[in-house]
């Protein structure tokens, strides 16, 4: 029979303290206390800074302890917020105001675009931002709200959202200049990606009409299908450092109501993850699968948010027991 060396690679240590830092799936016994001890991984959502005001609408990318958030409404807003981890900083603003664009990148170098530029009007306009200046480069192929964007502002990806009506469009950016990608199967807005790579992308969720739990994948040229959403939700938040076979899915909306599921994905199939302290939908998320954030959106029905919810997938000690 199989022992824990052969299943997990690693040998049940004996220590007689417990070790300072430890690997998910760790096993050791401590002499002193004569516990058997263990390391599993261990989820769970804590309250982080609040945004300087509530908004919805906002897209954001980078990490829990460097993201950016921009834009959003409600009016339609120029305002551009900096998360070091523990606070918002109000930074520079965009060139114009928007609400619904689609971001992708890191705190320093963000592209951001497309969205609404001032109710009924679609704009397919393109910023970037270095970490103190916007500069307007060149636009999207298409005008639409609601679309998921991905990777670098030398590599990036958007795709779907709406005109209105929703499309299956697709595109890439290559640093100076967008390129037509890939059509993705379903016409659908307020679709979630944000995660990925342009090589390696992943959207989900999304409203088509009717809501989506369809995921889809992309490898460059074609998407493909992946393992569905346990809920059909709209307006999702995204982990957006997160990769195609490792992301973090949280909030989101059935229409209505908004919902506090979280999630991971793992290349194959969904799972559930503790829940959000406040169902929301349509907001700023930024970190990895194991290290998360959102912030602000729409807790329909209900007030906007300036909340942030900080999630984090870590490996904590525990003492293994027959009960």
């Amino acid at each position: 029979m199989a022992d824990y060396q052969d299943i997990r690679g690693l040998r049940v240590k004996y220590l007689s303290a417990d070790p300072s830092t430890t690997t998910a799936g760790e096993v050791w016994y401590n002499s002193t206390s004569g516990t058997l001890k263990a390391s599993p991984l261990v989820a769970s959502w804590a309250s982080g800074g609040n945004l300087p005001a509530p908004r919805y609408a906002n897209a954001g990318c980078g990490t829990q302890t460097a993201a950016i958030c921009v834009g959003g409404g409600d009016p339609y807003l120029t305002t551009v917020s900096k998360y070091d981890g523990s606070a918002w900083t109000n930074t520079t603003a965009l060139p114009a105001s928007r609400r619904n664009m689609f971001a992708f990148g890191t705190q320093s170098a963000t592209g951001a675009g497309g969205g609404f530029a001032g109710s009924p009007s679609t704009t397919a306009t393109y910023f970037e931002f270095d970490g103190s200046a916007w500069s307007a480069e060149e636009a999207c192929p298409y005008s639409a709200f609601g679309s998921a964007g991905m990777g670098t502002t030398t590599a990036g990806l958007v795709a779907g959202g709406s005109t209105p009506p929703a499309v299956t469009t697709c595109a890439e950016y290559g640093g100076e200049a967008w390129t037509g990608g890939g059509a993705i199967s379903t016409a659908r807005w307020y679709i979630t990606g944000n995660s990925g790579t342009q090589t390696a992308g992943l959207i989900f969720g999304g409203d088509a009409p009717p809501v989506s739990n369809s995921t889809e994948e992309y490898d460059g040229a074609a998407w493909s299908t992946g393992g569905n959403l346990p809920t059909a939700l709209r307006g999702v938040f995204a982990s957006t450092s997160g990769t195609q076979t490792a992301t973090l899915s949280a909030g989101g909306s059935a229409d209505p109501p908004a919902s506090n599921q979280a999630s991971e994905y793992d290349g194959t199939a969904w799972t559930a993850r503790p829940t959000l302290t406040t169902a929301r939908e349509i907001g700023a998320g930024a970190g990895t699968v194991g290290s998360a954030l959102v912030a602000g959106g729409l807790t329909a029905p209900g007030p906007i948010s300036n909340a942030t919810e900080e999630y984090n997938n870590v490996a904590t000690i525990q003492t293994i027991t027959t009960s």
